[in-house]
């Protein structure tokens, strides 16, 4: 092992620099876009986080690098998900779409449930964003997520309390 000028011993690899990426964006979060397969670059940045964290603490032979970071790549791509068919069969509605929206309720096309509030129910029971559930099945962007008599009570409400105008305060 050799020596620098101050007498330290010298490492045989450079320093690894402290992870300048923060992978917890890769977790699935509240909109429902975890579990997505990881793109190229994504992959490439994590085998070279996870190598470059393994090199600084383990001397291996220069030879054996390349295979280190093979197995590392071949690892994550095990783990990752698998990639969705794009073209997947359009899932049929439990009840007709015509039929799904009542002056009172919102029935659910997936399970059938009535609600008054549409979003909060896809989102918890069935892990959708109101996107994903209109794509799901081929609705209009304006397809409503509240029942029409639910939706006119609340706005009749915020305008009994005067919120959304901008009032002098006194």
């Amino acid at each position: 092992m050799s020596v620098d000028s101050n007498g330290v011993p010298e490492n045989r690899f450079p320093q690894v620099p402290a992870p300048s990426r923060n992978f917890e964006s890769l977790k699935a979060n509240d909109e429902g876009e975890g579990n997505r397969p990881l793109d190229e670059r994504q992959l490439i940045e994590m085998t070279a986080q996870i190598v470059a964290a393994y090199l600084s603490r383990n001397t291996i032979p220069i030879a054996e690098v390349p295979e280190v970071i093979r197995a590392v790549r071949m690892g994550l791509v095990a783990l990752a998900p698998e990639p969705q068919d794009v073209h997947a069969p359009k899932q049929a509605p439990a009840v007709p779409v015509k039929s799904s929206v009542g002056r009172e309720a919102i029935t659910c096309l997936i399970c059938g449930r009535r609600q008054k509030m549409l979003k909060r129910h896809i989102m918890i029971a069935h892990g959708l964003s109101p996107a994903e559930y209109r794509q799901l099945f081929q609705l209009r962007s304006d397809y409503p997520m509240t029942a029409p008599n639910y939706a006119k009570k609340r706005s009749q409400l915020a305008r009994q309390f005067g919120l959304g105008t901008h009032a002098k305060r006194q």
